[in-house]
């Protein structure tokens, strides 16, 4: 079996022992070539999640080019305001808002956009990382039931402190989307290469995979 084949068997089996719907995977290609994403897409993955804005929309100009209308890009790193109208019209889900800022300005030009966001949540209140700490997603919730803004919430993100067991993360994230009552979405992005079994028993609905699929970056 091929890496992805290989992540795809354990990802369906560890769905199946937890007795979880099958997240959706989404397949981190950045700094892979187009060459080492469409190989992977050959296999039957649709989904890939790329970190770097100018990366993103030259892959995905590339693959229009090509033809190739099923091929989806979500944006999973940190995302600066002034490239929200460039990276909109190339992604179909943004997994990184990390601010209130940020969300307002996705709003701003996504009138004519069908994707959906997931909220980054800082899970473990770390100062290298950014994102709504967890004693601000009630609040959070509250201003987006008064406003009802028209981008769609999927749901919470989160990367757990490495140096720390995941499960506590993931539990506690699954919890702040109980808690918001729908307001925030029902889906949890969370897992990694490191991870994302833990993660899948926990109720993720969207893994971000890269190095157990496309090997390690340089």
């Amino acid at each position: 079996m091929t890496p992805y084949e290989t992540v795809r068997k354990k990802i369906i089996d560890q769905a199946a022992v937890v007795g979880h719907a099958e997240p959706t995977l989404v397949a981190v290609s950045k700094t892979k070539s187009l060459d080492e994403i469409l190989k992977v897409y050959h296999q039957g993955q649709k989904i890939f999640g790329e970190n770097y804005v100018q990366e993103l929309i030259e892959k995905s100009n590339a693959v229009r080019a090509l033809g190739i209308k099923n091929l989806e890009f979500h944006f999973i790193g940190h995302l600066q305001r002034n490239k929200v109208k460039l990276l909109l019209p190339h992604v179909t889900a943004i997994h990184s808002v990390d601010s209130v800022k940020l969300f307002e300005e996705i709003e701003k030009h996504s009138a004519d956009w069908n994707g959906g966001i997931f909220i980054q949540v800082n899970i473990d209140d770390e100062a290298s990382k950014g994102g709504f700490r967890p004693d601000e997603i009630s609040t959070f919730a509250d201003w987006v039931e008064t406003h009802q803004p028209r981008t769609k919430i999927l749901g919470l993100m989160c990367i757990p402190d490495p140096d720390k067991n995941p499960t506590r993360a993931f539990v506690h994230l699954a919890q702040l989307r109980d808690e918001a009552q729908g307001a925030l979405g029902t889906r949890l992005s969370m897992g990694m290469t490191s991870d994302y079994l833990t993660a899948i028993e926990q109720g993720s609905t969207h893994l971000r995979i890269g190095s157990a699929i496309f090997g390690g970056r340089s």
